[in-house]
């Protein structure tokens, strides 16, 4: 029976309920679907399949031709997931098909399943994921042939019956041996899944998966692989990709988190390599750890008149240098004042000054040397100085003790309660006060801290000042979470002192947040406006995914990267409450010009676009989350920062995940100066379309914003519109873009773009120069705009 057939078939159907038509459609373009393709047919199909299904007779066609087209010469991973779909519709006219399909090989696991679902309670719609997942297990007990049935079930398109499948494999002692044959035919997420199931066993096969995962895996497996090498005997294999642009971050990742035990003397050897690729990646990761291992061979370098890595010597002392000794490097920038190798001894100073644990000591010997200093070091120095007044906002935690809330201590800007950003469709299930408590047990869900001390800070304080520390891993234990239930981390971190803590996060082993700032900037510290803003605690928060919660606890671990330890402030998960909204977006702020707060325009801008009920926001007030694997789970990123180098620099983890996200078919919101972001990284134009040229705007007043295509999802239905805002004429880049609104600036007399779409690779780009303030949302037009551009990077029509 072909594809043709079933179109005759459909054909006919659709003539008696108009809904069959789009099915019909979809499945004769789902019938050449393989796994590694877009899944985007995939879940549009699966959506026609069982939309409406709840009405008799949409049901018994929608039954009709599905069973039509597990006949049909589909494809085989096609009909697989079609068998799935009927399980959850099937009626007794099914069951002689479906019985002829679990006798062959090709079709044998999914066609019992949907028997296993026929021979339970009555079909619905939607069977419950947990109980599809229960008789799934109850028919590999029945199934003679379970080492194929279970291989099937993990090569499918359903991630949950995939990650079962696999862990029941292992259980059988099969895992291994199949993956050692199959390994090659796997697709990259089924590739990463195996690692990820395997790496809770804690054994030696999880050693010998992830070597082969690094060699001969898909290249998105192999760069999480390659990140989580981290053993003595995995330096010889991780110095092969070394060389390798595209895996040399992961890398850099897996040396910043091995023991120093196995990798300082490693490193140290890599300094003294002939190829200078290796050499940069060896300065790059000793700055990136912070440790004084290196000192004596970095000023070996520095000293070297012939060496070609001077100035990167230079540099890599300020990243990692004891603090005690800021005095005699800031005598040496001195003394090299008329050197070409001037730049890289103030880079030096100035990265140390920031990582000194004492700002006042600081300031006192930039003082006492700018006396002396020549003209243009004096001026140097004057400028450090500057920065760091406005910076110290708290050398200990300690001078916090005696101060009252919610008055910004010292500079630091208090966060205000996490409740405020807690997404509208959940609840606050459980919340641990770090440094103030380490355990608590809410609504059946624990979380428990099981290594670090503790800071508490007096009665009264915020918590986000009291903080959970460890010299290395700060591990937490989370448990009573329930399968098939959606949950939110989050944290918030702080980086006390100031002093240039980097840290990760690891999840059930599994790295997420490979290399994070725990600190954020808002507002400007007076009435003037200066960069970067305030420091203040990062509130972080994401969804977990179905596989992180599927065991009976959750293991969180904070790793130092650099600075004195690791620290966390609050812990908190969220439980839904309310069903899900269709479509998914992740708002990421952190940072911007001091005169945009992004801590007030932020939960704006998701009120603004969750008036569309078929959106839904979750804010996470860290740039850096653009590394998490997770941000699959998202539909959609709002890009609401602008973030400067010197405080909050985009990492190479940040740069692949993003690009890999938006070439993979994500959606990119980006509002105001976000065009400002990640100026670190020339490439992000690629993505973006147009980029900040360093320019500025005509001065903020009333505008009107001409709408240039009206026909368009974004702007249908809006017209010409006024603002109060700020009208940018500061964009620049080469990226074919659709222009969807302009503006006349007054400076240039000319019309400027202010909203337009781009697709890099299957992504859907939005970026909207509009939304300096809270005025600037008050323009109906403005709001609308963003809404739909929302809903139309998260793939709705």
């Amino acid at each position: 029976m072909n594809v043709r057939y079933i179109s005759l078939v459909a054909s006919f159907l659709a003539t008696l309920h108009p809904a069959l038509a789009d099915l019909s459609e979809s499945l004769k373009e789902f019938s050449t679907y393989q796994p590694g393709q877009t899944r985007v047919i995939l879940h549009e199909t699966r959506h026609l399949a069982l939309k409406d299904a709840h009405v008799g007779e949409v049901r018994a066609m929608n039954e009709q031709l599905l069973l039509e087209f597990i006949q049909s010469d589909a494809t085989v991973a096609a009909r697989r997931e079609a068998c799935l779909w009927l399980g959850s519709i099937a009626t007794e006219k099914s069951r002689p098909v479906l019985t002829l399909l679990a006798e062959t090989k090709e079709l044998a696991g999914m066609a019992t399943l949907a028997l296993e679902v026929l021979d339970g309670p009555p079909a619905t719609v939607a069977v419950p994921p947990s109980t599809k997942l229960a008789r799934f297990r109850t028919a590999v007990a029945a199934s003679k042939n379970r080492p194929a049935l279970l291989i099937e079930a993990f090569q499918s398109d359903d991630h949950g019956l995939a990650r079962l499948a696999f862990s029941m494999l292992d259980e059988g002692g099969e895992a291994s041996d199949w993956l050692a044959t199959y390994w090659p035919k796997l697709t990259s997420d089924r590739q990463i899944l195996a690692l990820n199931t395997l790496a809770s066993i804690r054994d030696n096969r999880i050693d010998a998966v992830t070597s082969l995962m690094a060699l001969e895996g898909k290249p998105e497996a192999r760069v999480q692989a390659i990140s989580r090498l981290g053993r003595a005997a995995d330096l010889a294999l991780l110095d092969q990709f070394i060389s390798d642009p595209v895996l040399s971050p992961a890398v850099s990742i897996a040396f910043i988190n091995m023991d120093g035990t196995i990798v300082h003397e490693h490193l140290l050897a890599l300094l003294g390599s002939k190829d200078p690729v290796t050499r940069k990646l060896a300065f790059e990761v000793i700055a990136g750890r912070a440790e004084p291992f290196a000192v004596s061979k970095l000023r070996s370098i520095a000293a070297d008149e012939s060496s070609p890595d001077r100035a990167t010597a230079i540099r890599t002392l300020g990243a990692c240098a004891d603090p005690a000794e800021f005095e005699a490097l800031l005598r040496t920038f001195v003394v090299e004042s008329g050197s070409s190798l001037r730049p890289d001894y103030q880079n030096a100073v100035w990265s140390l000054a920031l990582r000194h644990p004492d700002y006042p000591k600081v300031l006192e010997l930039i003082d006492r040397f700018q006396k002396t200093a020549p003209p243009a070091t004096a001026k140097s120095l004057a400028g450090m100085a500057s920065k760091l007044a406005k910076l110290q906002a708290v050398p200990t935690l300690k001078q916090l003790r005696s101060k009252p809330m919610p008055a910004a201590h010292r500079g630091v800007l208090l966060p205000g309660p996490f409740s405020e950003i807690v997404p509208a469709r959940f609840e606050i299930a459980a919340y641990l006060d770090c440094g103030a408590n380490t355990h608590v047990k809410e609504n059946g869900i624990s979380i428990s801290r099981l290594s670090g001390s503790s800071y508490q800070s007096e009665r009264g304080i915020d918590p986000s000042v009291s903080v959970d520390s460890a010299a290395d891993s700060l591990d937490y234990e989370v448990a009573g979470l329930v399968p098939d239930t959606d949950y939110i981390l989050g944290m918030t971190w702080w980086d006390p002192g100031l002093q240039s803590r980097r840290q990760s996060l690891s999840i059930n082993g599994d790295l997420v947040l490979p290399d994070a700032r725990p600190v954020a900037f808002d507002e400007s510290s007076d009435r003037g406006v200066s960069t970067p803003g305030k420091p203040t605690p990062a509130r972080i928060q994401f969804a977990l995914t179905e596989a992180q919660i599927s065991g009976k606890s959750l293991r969180l671990s904070i790793r130092k990267l650099a600075g004195p330890n690791a620290v966390n402030s609050e812990l908190w998960i969220l439980k839904r409450n309310k069903p899900a909204a269709e479509k998914q977006i992740l708002l990421l702020s952190g940072q911007d010009y001091p005169a945009h707060h992004w801590r007030k325009t932020g939960p704006l801008m998701a009120e603004i676009i969750t008036a569309d009920p078929r959106l839904e926001v979750t804010i996470c007030e860290s740039p850096y989350a653009l590394a998490l694997p997770q941000l699959d789970q998202y539909d959609a990123v709002l890009i609401h920062f602008k973030n400067y180098e010197a405080q909050l620099p985009s990492t190479p983890a940040m740069h692949a995940r993003l690009t890999q996200y938006l070439h993979n078919g994500g959606g990119m919101c980006m509002s105001h100066f976000a065009c400002g972001a990640m100026e670190e990284w020339p490439e992000f134009v690629g993505l973006a379309g147009r980029v900040w040229n360093g320019k500025g705007h005509d001065p903020r007043g009333p505008f009107t914003v001409r709408v240039v295509d009206a026909g368009h999802p974004v702007t249908r239905g809006l017209g010409d519109f006024e603002t109060f805002d700020e009208l940018y004429f500061c964009l620049h880049g080469d990226p074919e873009i659709h222009l969807l609104c302009d503006a006349r600036s007054k400076v240039k007399n000319a019309l400027q773009a202010q909203a337009f779409t781009y697709q890099p690779g299957k992504g859907r780009v939005f970026m909207c120069t509009l939304g300096h303030d809270l005025q600037a949302y008050e323009s109906a037009g403005t709001r609308t705009l963003y809404r739909q551009a929302a809903a139309w990077c998260s793939g709705l029509k």
